[in-house]
């Protein structure tokens, strides 16, 4: 019984020390802060994870007594888009210096959305994050929040320049030797986007050397667009919308005329070439085919501009994730006719399952990534910590 007393007493001392440390302040509410804000985690159609580690130093003896928790909230936005958010409440953490892993699910749902301000923005990538960490001891809280955004790609527009570049060597004049057709200008514009369609205009100016008519649209076009082989658009014969002329008008000799034609993106596919995207360690390659055809008047033959078609290579790199990447792109001016380009390195071998490994080096312009280091958080999902 005497030593049930003793015990009982120590407790009761222990309870009053930490009450009356409270009351005086020497019981700390735990620090906390983010280690690394974020990597891509498990990548599949239905799933994109986003994994955060957030450090804790919790400096008070008695846990057990006192009672220490963590809460975080985490939210990303692309170019205004909630892409995910995910919050965790009540997490117990031990004394001293601990991590935490916790992943949040990107909504794949809202990839659409996003691409329609991508292209509305003219492919620049705005990336916000915001994280707030909430400790407890005891009666005693403590919030930080953080918010921190970085821009990639800004004035670089590598998929509407990688389609111009392509459509760019249709000109010149055709046949070489004795010319009866000549196309002056040639360049693609994005036009209206939704969430089920992007239009892509490819504008032509053409002129009539010869001394007979010749036909002012193209008798056929043939396009692909391909990123990370993942294919966007396909475009056999007259499979396209036209505008500025008719489709059997003549050009007399010595005129020009502008004409345009509109070829159509299906949204569906964008979901996977982010996903791609991603996997790449935020890297996309592509690939442009492009080949007009139009019809000789003096001969009736078939006249392919440019002869053979042209296939158009570039590359492009984002880093909101992916540590020492650098934004980039060679779409433009560094890319290739007909060879692939390498100027950002060789691409990394595609993961379903992406840790912390950093990607390869762009070497065209440069962005800061999205929350490195202490100075921002991340926010554990609903779902996931990882101790």
């Amino acid at each position: 019984m005497r030593l049930a007393r003793v015990g009982l007493a120590v407790v009761g001392v222990l309870v009053l020390v930490a009450v009356v440390g409270f009351l005086l302040g020497a019981f700390s509410v735990p620090s906390a802060g983010v280690a690394d804000q974020g990597d891509w985690g498990e990548v599949s159609e239905n799933r994109t994870e986003i994994v955060t580690t957030v450090w804790v130093d919790n400096p008070n003896p008695l846990v057990s007594v006192l009672g220490s928790d963590l809460d975080l909230e985490y939210d990303l936005a692309l170019n205004g888009v909630d892409l995910a958010a995910g919050e965790r409440e009540g997490l117990s953490i031990e004394r001293g210096n601990q991590t935490r892993e916790f992943t949040t699910e990107l909504r794949n749902d809202r990839i659409r959305a996003w691409w329609v301000e991508y292209v509305r923005t003219n492919e620049t990538v705005d990336a916000d994050v915001q994280a707030t960490i909430g400790t407890r001891a005891g009666f005693r809280r403590a919030s930080y929040t953080v918010e921190r955004n970085a821009t990639f790609l800004e004035n670089e527009s590598p998929m509407i320049d990688a389609m111009t570049e392509a459509v760019n060597e249709t000109e010149g004049s055709y046949p070489s030797a004795a010319p009866v057709y000549e196309v002056r200008d040639a360049r693609a514009e994005w036009g209206t986007v939704n969430r089920t369609r992007t239009l892509v205009h490819f504008r032509f100016t053409v002129y009539n050397p010869s001394s007979v008519p010749v036909p002012a649209a193209p008798e056929g076009i043939s396009a692909t667009v391909r990123v990370n082989d993942v294919e966007l658009l396909r475009t056999e014969g007259q499979a396209y919308e036209l505008s500025g002329v008719d489709r059997d008008e003549v050009i007399p000799p010595g005129e020009s005329r502008e004409y345009t034609v509109t070829l159509r993106i299906d949204n569906e596919r964008i979901d996977d070439w982010f996903r791609s995207h991603v996997r790449q360690d935020e890297r996309t390659d592509l690939e442009v085919d492009f080949q007009a055809t139009v019809r000789n008047p003096l001969t009736g033959d078939a006249v392919g501009l440019p002869p053979g078609g042209v296939t158009y290579t570039c590359e492009m790199q984002t880093a909101i994730f992916v540590d020492g990447a650098e934004s980039g792109t060679t779409c433009g001016s560094g890319g290739g006719v007909g060879t692939p380009d390498t100027d950002l390195g060789a691409a990394p071998t595609p993961d379903v399952d992406l840790g912390a490994t950093p990607a390869s080096t762009a070497t065209v312009g440069t962005a800061p990534r999205v929350g490195d280091g202490d100075a921002s958080a991340g926010r554990p999902s609903a779902g996931e910590s990882r101790p």
